[in-house]
């Protein structure tokens, strides 16, 4: 049998999925999940936008 057991897989499951986007529709979620999916795949980190120091000019 290949891939993991259910005991195995246990230790990588977690809940709620999603980066923190403020979805409500189905769409949304859909998008903050495949977001959270790319951000693992890429190494990312899951910093919202807002926290980061974005240098402003005026």
């Amino acid at each position: 049998m290949d891939g993991l057991s259910i005991k195995e897989a246990e230790n990588h499951i977690y809940t709620p999925i999603g980066l923190d986007i403020g979805s409500e529709t189905p769409e949304e979620i859909a998008l903050s999940i495949a977001a959270e999916i790319l951000s693992l795949r890429k190494r990312i980190s899951k910093r919202c936008l807002k926290s980061k120091k974005i240098k402003v000019y005026s």
